[in-house]
């Protein structure tokens, strides 16, 4: 091989090496373009359900952003159901909860007897009862301990406690927080689906970066 026919070589050998860098450059850029769109619409499908607005139109755009990964199609199934008309937001929540616990504290039995008389006397107190709260009632126990308890976890904002405190009201007291209780355990399991989604979103594109 002459010479000239090396040098040749060499050039088809570079332009074909330049070739594959630029294939991969084209593909890093691409992924990262794709990361980049999966994270913005990520971002804005959690502020859609933080705000208690219809996420219908973000949950699409992370959707269509996320192609074909599985992971993140399981999380979507998870918020799809409530797209339409959003979630019920922690502020919301936490400024219906003083009813709701008056509600559950006026059906609490008083006298905790199962006899006609008791039962009705039951009724005539639940409609004067007076909720007690505060240091009070955490020593008092019961259901106005959990109501209590219940309320400081609110606020503090962890909603988390909250739902596990009134998850062991039972009986007559358990009625007047049902509603309350599914639209909190609808809250929280959006906001452990959006974790979950973050969390893939942050886990790609570290792996893309290497």
């Amino acid at each position: 091989m002459t010479r000239i026919e090396r040098t040749s070589a060499d050039i088809s050998q570079l332009q074909r090496e330049f070739g594959d860098l630029s294939k991969r450059a084209v593909a890093l850029r691409d992924g990262f373009s794709g990361l980049n769109a999966t994270i913005l619409a990520t971002n804005q499908l959690a502020q859609a359900v933080d705000n208690g607005l219809p996420y219908a139109r973000p949950l699409a755009a992370v959707r269509s952003v996320a192609g074909d990964d599985r992971e993140i199609a399981a999380v979507l199934v998870l918020l799809e159901p409530y797209a339409a008309n959003g979630i019920p937001t922690f502020a919301a929540l936490h400024a219906q909860f003083p009813a709701v616990a008056d509600a559950v504290a006026r059906a609490a039995p008083t006298t905790g007897g199962e006899e006609w008389y008791n039962r009705a006397l039951d009724k005539v107190l639940s409609l004067v009862t007076v909720r007690v709260t505060g240091d009070t009632a955490a020593h008092a126990g019961g259901v106005d301990a959990i109501l209590a308890e219940a309320e400081t976890a609110l606020a503090g904002g962890d909603l988390g406690a909250a739902v596990s405190l009134l998850d062991r009201l039972d009986g007559t007291a358990a009625a007047p927080a049902a509603d309350w209780l599914r639209a909190a355990h609808l809250r929280l399991t959006a906001m452990q689906a959006l974790s979950r989604l973050q969390e893939q979103a942050a886990l790609r594109l570290a792996q893309a970066r290497g």
